[in-house]
């Protein structure tokens, strides 16, 4: 974290929000839930979504930014170094600024959007404002999506505050799809190099599944008092 990148004018677009006052805190928010605070939380403070946050990535991103100033800004489609995380600095069209948010376009180019903050988007956060009104405020958002990418896989789902999640997650190999609702209720594709199986269960436990390869295809369902019908086909 905090290496330096130059992207100049390789984008599609570019907004230039101005410079900000200083930096008295950074809130990474994990979920609806969940955040990790840097800082104080008095004054004005720097949200920045990353469902992988952790609490040193905050302290790591506050040591950076905290007590400082910087130009908020907005690129679309840029083309950046892959391995760039947020807190490093980003010189883009003239300005210098920290990367605080990240959205990568998957394609031939892996093009991204990306920026800071300018003053209107920031947190400004005072005493009269409480921790549980904040919280609350969070909680009015009905969705959230995210984007996970690792070395093996890419992980795409969104997640609605009532629990229901659908996901999609791409390694070598394999792609498996899934779409479960708070109650339990789950449906669940897994494609893979000379397999496909896909299962639906319910929360009273009820279950069925098909697996299919090239030699054949088996089918199973289950009931809720342990039944279980099986059905096999095979090549002839």
């Amino acid at each position: 974290m905090n290496n330096k990148h130059y992207v100049g004018k390789r984008v599609t677009s570019l907004v230039n929000y101005g410079e900000i006052e200083k930096i008295d805190g950074i809130a990474l928010l994990v979920d609806d839930e969940n955040e990790y605070v840097a800082g104080s939380k008095e004054g004005y403070v720097l949200e920045v979504t990353c469902p992988y946050g952790t609490q040193a990535m905050a302290d790591k991103l506050f040591a950076s930014l905290g007590g400082k100033t910087y130009t908020g800004f907005s690129a679309e489609s840029a083309t950046i170094d892959p391995k760039a995380e947020l807190g490093d600095g980003i010189t883009i069209g003239g300005i210098y600024s920290p990367l605080a948010s990240r959205n990568v376009k998957f394609g031939a180019l892996n093009l991204t959007d990306i920026g800071s903050p300018g003053d209107s988007e920031i947190n400004h956060e005072y005493e009269y404002v409480s921790s549980q009104q904040t919280e609350l405020n969070r909680k009015l958002a009905q969705t959230r999506s995210y984007i996970e990418k690792t070395a093996e896989d890419i992980r795409i789902g969104v997640e609605s505050i009532e629990g229901t999640v659908a996901e999609i997650e791409v390694s070598v190999g394999n792609i498996t799809s899934r779409v479960e609702a708070a109650e339990g209720d789950l449906s669940e594709l897994s494609v893979s190099v000379g397999s496909i199986s896909s299962t639906v269960s319910d929360q009273e436990g009820r279950l069925t599944t098909v697996e299919q390869t090239a030699a054949g295809l088996t089918s199973t369902v289950s009931g809720l008092e342990g039944d279980v019908s099986r059905l096999e086909q095979t090549a002839g």
